[in-house]
C-alpha cells in the first residue's frame, strides 16, 4: 500500500497539511483548526517566499480553498479527524501517511520553518492570530470583516504577542508606529542594568 498513491499525496499542499498536523506547537499540541492551518501555511509561504498554495483575501484574511478542500478530503478518507476541542488531528492512518511523505515534499530547512510557523501561531487567540497576520502582511486584511476590531485593539494585541515572545520589541514598535523605547515604556518593561 502506498499512501502517496492511495490518498493523492502527490501535491505540496496535501503533504504539508499532514506534516503540519504532525508537528507540535509551543505548548506540545499537534491539533489545529482550519483558521490556524490556513494562517500557519500562509506564514510558512511568507517565510519561504514560495507561492505554491493559492490564497485569496476573504472574510478573515488570506484563506485557501485548496486547503479547505484538502482538509475535508482527509477527514472523509480517515487521515484526520476532529478532536474534542474541534481541532484537526492525524489519525493512525494519517500518521502513517505523514511518515511516507515527510521527506518527499519538504526539505529539512523548510520543515524547520513549518515548525516555526506552527510554534509561533498555533497557540494564539483568534484575535492575536489575525492581528499577527494582518500586521505582518497588511494585504491579507484587504477583505477582512474583522479588521476594524483588530485595528481598534492593535496595541493590546501587539502587547500580548510581545509578552508571549511571539514578536520582538522592534517588531512591536514597527507595528504600532512608535519607537522601541516608547513601546517598552507603554508596556511597562524595565530594562535591567
Amino acid at each position: 500500500m502506498s499512501y502517496k498513491e492511495d490518498y493523492g499525496l502527490d501535491s505540496f499542499t496535501r503533504a504539508r497539511i499532514l506534516i503540519l498536523l504532525h508537528l507540535e506547537d509551543s505548548q506540545g499540541e499537534k491539533g489545529a483548526d482550519i483558521l490556524r492551518i490556513n494562517k500557519e501555511l500562509r506564514f510558512f509561504q511568507h517565510l519561504t517566499k514560495k507561492t505554491d498554495i493559492d490564497f485569496s483575501h476573504f472574510n478573515l484574511g488570506d484563506v485557501s480553498d485548496e486547503v479547505r478542500v484538502t482538509v475535508d478530503d482527509f477527514v472523509e478518507s480517515g487521515l484526520i479527524e476532529q478532536d474534542s476541542k474541534c481541532k484537526y488531528v492525524l489519525t493512525k492512518e494519517g500518521e502513517n501517511a505523514e511518515k511516507e511523505v515527510q521527506h518527499t515534499y519538504i526539505t529539512p530547512d523548510e520543515k524547520k520553518l513549518l515548525r516555526f510557523s506552527k510554534e509561533t501561531l498555533n497557540d494564539l487567540s483568534d484575535d492575536e492570530l489575525l492581528g499577527f497576520m494582518y500586521f505582518l502582511l497588511p494585504e491579507t486584511a484587504e477583505h477582512s470583516r474583522v479588521v476594524e476590531r483588530i485595528n481598534k485593539n492593535k496595541e493590546k494585541i501587539v502587547k500580548s504577542l510581545y509578552e508571549k515572545g511571539k514578536i520582538s520589541a522592534k517588531t512591536a514598535a514597527d507595528w504600532i508606529g512608535a519607537s522601541k523605547r516608547d513601546i517598552l515604556d507603554r508596556f511597562g518593561i524595565q530594562l535591567g542594568m
